[in-house]
Parts: C-alpha cells; structure tokens; sequence
C-alpha cells in the first residue's frame, strides 16, 4: 500500500484544524450552557450525577463520594460508577480554585475538549494505515459526525466523550503495536498499559473495551508471529490487575455482587488475570514448536479463552454478575421510550420507535456508508503485510459496528473505529483502481473525494440549525432563552433547593437529611445536583431496590390520591415533582396536579393532600417539546391537609377556594367540592394554609360557600400538616379546630 509522505508542519496544522473544527461544532450551545450567575445548565441525566460527584470532590479533595444518601432514599446507596473520571474533573477544578463556578466551568467545557482531543489518536491509528489523505479524512469527518456531537457537546459532563478518548487511543495504540517497523514497540505497550488502566477506572462497563482490545492484541498477535507483543500483553494486563487489587481490597461489594459485570468488581481482575494467563500460555506454546502456524496458534488461542470462560461461568455468582450486562446489551434492560436503545435504521424500528429522528440525523449520509465501513475492515485482511492491522480494526469495527446499528447508544463509542474504517474503504478503493487503467484511478480518486465531501459536508449541516441558534443568542443575556428546555428545568431543580431549605452539610448526614421527592426516575440526577434532594428512583434503574422502584412507577401512574399519599410515607417522600406530557391520560394524579394544580373540576373532585410548593417559569418548554400557559414543571408538598367541617342543609352542595400566588408570580384559584350528608355536615380536606409560606406561595383567606352565602375562614400551618379538623358553622359564621 502507497503512503504519502507530509511534513510534520503540515500535519500539525491539520489535526490543529480539525480540532478546532470538532470543539467548535461541540461549543454551539455556549450562549446558553450558563446561567446569568455563571453556573452551568447540565444535561439532565447521567451527566447531572457526574456533576454533583465532582463537586463533591473538589469540596473533599481529594476524597471522591463513594457512597450517597441521595440515591434510593431513604437508605442510600453506594455510587455505581469507578471514581477515576470524576476524580480527573474534580482535580482540574481544584487546580483552577475550586470555586464553584470554576467546577461548573470544568463541567461544561470538558466533553468539547475531549471530543477535540480524540481528533489526534484517531489521526494517529488512521495515519498507521492509510495516506495522510485518508487520515485527515477520518478526522474531520469525526469532528462533524452528529452522533459524536451529541455525547460530547458543552454542558454534557457524561463519561461518553472521555471514553470516545479512550476508546480511540486504545484502538491507535493497538494498530501502532502492529505497524511495521515500529521501533517504539516497549513505549507503546508502557502507554497502552496505561489506558487499559484509566478504562478499567473510568468506566463500569470497561469489560467491553477490555474484551474487544485484549481480543484483538491476542488475534493480531497471532498473525504478526511477534512474540514480544505476547510478552507485552500478559505484562501490561498482569500490572492492570496488580493496580486494582488494592481499590477491590479497600473499598465496599460493588453493586451487584464481587462479579458484578456493570460495576468494577473481581470480575475484572479476573479477566485481566485470564488475559495474561492465556498470552503467556500461548506464548510458551509457540515457543515449543519448531514453526510457527497461524492456524494452530489460533486454536490455542480459542481453547485457551474458552477454557478460562468456562472456569469463571462454572460459579453462580459470575453468571448473576454478568446477566444485566447481557440484558443491557441486547436492549432488554426493562425502559421503556429510552431513545438510546432505538435501532439505528427506520426499517428496524417499531411502534413508538418511529418517532425517533432518522438515522441521518444522527450520522448524516454516512449512515448510508456504516455496514460498508464494516466490510472495509474485512477487505484490509486481503494486504498480508498489514494483515494484523486489519485484524485489531476488525475486531473494535464489527462488535462496536453491529451494536451501534441496534442501538443508538453506542454510536459515539464507534467512532473512531468507524471513521477509520472508512477512511480505510476509501484508500483500498483508490489502491485496486491503481493496477487497472489511469481513467479507472480518476474516476476511482473523483467518488472517493465525492463521498468524502458528501459525508463531511451532510454531517456539518445537521449542526446548522445550533450555529443558526447561537447567532440569535448572541448579544443577550446567558440562560435568559424561554424556549430552551434544559434551562428551565435547571431554574426549576434551583427553586427547589430554595423552597426546602435544610441546613448546610446535613445532606450528608442521615439523621437530618432532607425529605425525598418522588419524581419520574429521568430527573433523579439533577434533583441530585441542582436541588440537592434525595430521590427514592433515578436513572441507574431498579438496580438499587426493584420494590422501590416499581412503587415510583406506580405512584406516577397513579389515579388514586390516597395510594399516592400512603405510598409517599413509606418511601419517606413528602414531595412530588410533576410535568408536561401530553402522552399521559387525563386521569392520572399527576397530570391532574400539573394541568389543573390538584383543584375540583366539573365531575372530578380536588386532591386535598396536594399543594403547590414551587414551579418552573410559565410559557416554559418542557423536555417533551410542548408549550403551555402552565408552567412545564411544579412540586407538590404532600400534606394530611385540613379538613373543613361545614354545616348546612343535607344534600346540599358546599364549596371551598382559595386564591394562590406562586413563586413566579402566576395566580389560581384552587377550589374543593363537596355535598352534605343526611346529618347536614360536609368534608372538605384543603390543603393550604393562609398566609404567605417561606416556599413563596401566598394564600388567601378561604371562602366558603353554601346555600346560604359565602363566608371567610382561616387555616393555619398546624392544621394543614396534622390534619385537624376544623369546624364551621353557617348560623355564626365562626370556627374551631381540633
């Protein structure tokens, strides 16, 4: 295969231009990525935890947060995820200050600077394979590619954009190894050792990078007949294992077991132990014959790992820690309308799966041109002399490849396989056109450069509409955009810590830990971070306590006020956080408190154990793109609510309003029915107290109104929160309580 030679200048200005491109392009949303104090708006998700754990740490540094009130209220869970990322944040932030607006700086600038930063190793391993051309190809279709965009874009902290890093720098350190002539082959498997030990550390699923890169070190290595890169490898995964014996030795069961497959447990000292095992066993049998053959070797290689497997899966406890790994990966997790685990292609999808954007707005025409990539690693085995290149591409290419396809998900950590795969198509097409006529090359160079163009270009313009939205952005005040979702569901999580205030540091403290908010599972994390509450459900799933879990599920679902309410005090939660969905049905508990804020209407009576503590920015958009003269969020305190006794003719229809005044300034009339029994005496349960209230709600004198007319009553705090009956009479119009 022809290489084109270019200057070191040269290539620098390059890799320069396609890392500035790719932070550009991630760095569209500045304008709105803070608020007007200078704090972050962070994704809501698992981005939002990676938040409040790096804040975490750069307020103990350098102790990270290994357990967490905040999870599975009320008891507290242990944190899911390796401490390294977080750590690696958090120690950047310290050097900077450690303020935190600093931390939140940090926070949103960290995925563009690693998306950037992915440019080089990708230019590295592309570069090991192909011509200058074709590398820079592979970059700068990374730089644009929307997928990649989407997991590492400003105010995105998610571990996805520092394992895209990784994973690139695992893959071109794999094809380096492999390159012929390398001479820097111990500095290669010293660096590489190092990034087998940032993967295992960064990132509870690590055994899938572990499997795919240890698999092709084994498989090339076969076909290379290099002993030293055996040597290398048992090496570095013996010094993997040696680094994390102590932190499995220190530290609590992980979650899920000590086999645990989606957290890091013995199961990854295991495999990294099985790895070195099964290279120096290769090894020494390659030793032993007098030849070298591939095919033998290939079969040793094979019996070794499969005798190793069946080892680890001979005991219950390995095959209970691998099950959800296996379930998440085969998209049988149990979540439902997660448009991560939505197949790539329109042809694949089902159902409620359709309203998902196609798959061009994910990777743009190249979307077209992935199984092609994929067959472009196979084609690379063709070329004896890189035939162990070929192999450690296809071995990241074809798993990463065919699970990027049945889900989204794993799109971003394709990546950097999959541009370089096609930079690989491209170069391999250009090279067969060689050996037949010059008019067959031209056309061959002129639909290489045409696909090239088309993909770089289709994959530019999906970012349009941000470059469109920045521009508008520009020059106004940041965060003061109403149609951004993320921002007022960010102003509304930070309403929420003002509304129930605690007092410093006691949210670490069992004994005097802030009340949970039952909230749909996705906004967890950021009522973790921007709120500072517990949650007894978020978005790590039923993994925690399923029974809690599913009662979550019911409570949101719910059509019943007094299951809510019961259900509330058994998972210690005294608030309920609601939104817009037009999706949901009319009945439901919830809907009724977000649309009409709990009160009577028409046949459907008012939720007397509901009322209004505080609510997001009327006019708002909410997550699932709705307008609305409400407000897309609100929280509800759950109280025992007062119950008002009125007198009156039996059978006769009695009502109860109160005028409120929200923390926004919006105003309603909340109203409560109810008809008097045979003895003349009616219930209203009302769950407001007169007065104004520290949350920001103001309440007016209720007005009660019979057959006879309509009178005033006060209710205090203490009646509200016990429950107390309150007695009025319409013949003297006074009151009592008890």
């Amino acid at each position: 295969m022809h290489f084109a030679s270019a200057s070191r200048i040269n290539v620098l200005v390059v890799v320069s231009c396609a890392m500035a491109v790719a932070f550009a392009i991630r760095a569209l949303g500045y304008f709105d990525a803070f608020l007007e104090d200078g704090s972050a708006v962070i994704a809501f998700d698992d981005a939002a935890y990676h938040a409040r754990l790096v804040h975490s740490a750069v307020a103990n540094f350098p102790s990270v947060l290994t357990s967490d009130p905040m999870l599975n209220h009320p008891d507290g869970a242990r944190v899911p995820w390796p401490p390294m990322y977080d750590w690696l944040l958090a120690l950047i932030a310290w050097c900077m200050g450690g303020s935190p607006l600093t931390v939140d700086r940090v926070l949103s600038w960290a995925s563009p600077v690693f998306g950037a930063l992915t440019v080089i190793p990708i230019y590295v391993g592309a570069r090991s394979l192909v011509p200058h051309a074709g590398a820079c190809v592979a970059i700068f279709t990374y730089a644009v590619l929307p997928i990649s965009v989407i997991y590492s874009r400003i105010g995105n902290p998610d571990h996805h954009a520092w394992m895209a890093l990784l994973a690139a720098t695992y893959l071109a350190l794999s094809l380096v190894q492999f390159r012929p002539g390398n001479r820097d082959l111990m500095l290669n498997s010293a660096v590489l050792t190092a990034v087998r030990i940032t993967v295992v550390f960064s990132w509870s699923g690590s055994l899938l990078y572990l499997a795919i890169g240890e698999a092709a070190l084994l498989l090339a290595g076969t076909c290379s007949g290099s002993r030293d890169t055996r040597r290398h490898q048992y090496w570095g995964c013996g010094i993997a294992a040696a680094s994390l014996t102590p932190y499995l030795a220190l530290t609590p069961p992980p979650l899920g077991g000590w086999f645990s497959a989606s957290a890091l447990s013995l199961l990854h000292l295991f495999f990294l132990l099985g790895i070195a095992a099964v290279a120096r066993a290769v090894r020494w049998l390659e030793s032993r014959g007098s030849e070298r053959d591939t095919v033998t070797s290939l079969y040793w290689i094979i019996g070794a790992m499969a005798a190793v497997t069946a080892v680890l899966l001979a005991f219950p406890a390995v095959r209970e820690g691998i099950a959800p790994a296996v379930k998440y990966l085969s998209a049988s997790s149990g979540f439902s309308g997660n448009p991560e685990q939505v197949p790539l292609y329109t042809w694949m999808r089902e159902g409620a799966e359709l309203r998902y954007p196609s798959s061009t707005q994910y990777y743009g025409a190249f979307a077209y041109l992935l199984p092609l990539c994929l067959l472009a690693a196979v084609w690379l085995l063709r070329d004896k002399r890189r035939s162990p290149q070929a192999v450690v591409l296809a071995v990241w290419a074809l798993p990463l490849g065919l699970l990027a396809i049945a889900q989204l998900r794993w799109g971003n950590d394709f990546a950097p396989a999959a541009v370089t795969c096609f930079a690989v198509g491209l170069t391999l097409a250009i090279e067969t056109a060689r050996r037949s006529t010059p008019t067959v090359l031209r056309c061959a160079w002129a639909v290489a450069t045409a696909l090239a163009l088309v993909v770089i270009t289709t994959g530019a313009l999906n970012h349009s509409p941000k470059l469109q939205l920045a521009r508008a952005a520009y020059g106004a005040q940041p965060g003061t955009r109403a149609d951004l979702p993320a921002v007022a569901l960010t102003r509304f999580a930070r309403r929420i810590a003002g509304a129930i205030p605690i007092q410093p540091g006691c949210e670490m403290d069992p004994a005097c830990r802030p009340t949970g908010i039952i909230a749909s599972p996705r906004y967890g994390h950021l009522l973790h971070y921007a709120a500072g509450r517990p949650t007894p459900a978020d978005p790590f799933g039923p993994q925690f306590n399923l029974e809690r879990w599913d009662e979550v599920i019911a409570v949101m679902a719910s059509r019943d006020e007094s299951q809510v309410f019961e259900a509330s005090h058994r998972l210690d939660s005294r608030y309920l956080m609601t939104d817009r969905s037009p999706a949901r049905a009319a009945e439901r508990l919830i809907v009724r408190l977000q649309e009409h804020d709990g009160g009577a209407r028409r046949d459907i009576p008012a939720l007397g154990h509901f009322r209004l503590t505080t609510e997001a920015q009327s006019g708002a958009l909410g997550l699932q793109g709705t307008h609305g003269i409400n407000p897309p969020y609100k929280l509800f305190e759950i109280v025992a609510g007062a119950r008002l006794e009125v007198a009156g003719p039996p059978r006769s229809r009695v009502a109860a309003s109160v005028e409120i005044r929200t923390p926004t300034g919006r105003q309603f009339v909340w109203t409560t029915t109810s008809v008097t029994r045979r003895d003349g005496i009616a219930i209203l349960r009302v769950p407001y107290a007169t007065g104004h209230n520290p949350a920001g709600v103001t309440a007016s004198l209720y007005r009660v109104a019979t057959q006879s007319g309509e009178h005033t009553i006060e209710v205090t705090e203490a009646e509200v929160q016990t429950g107390a009956t309150v007695r009025f009479s319409e013949r003297n119009g006074n009151a009592s309580s008890e």
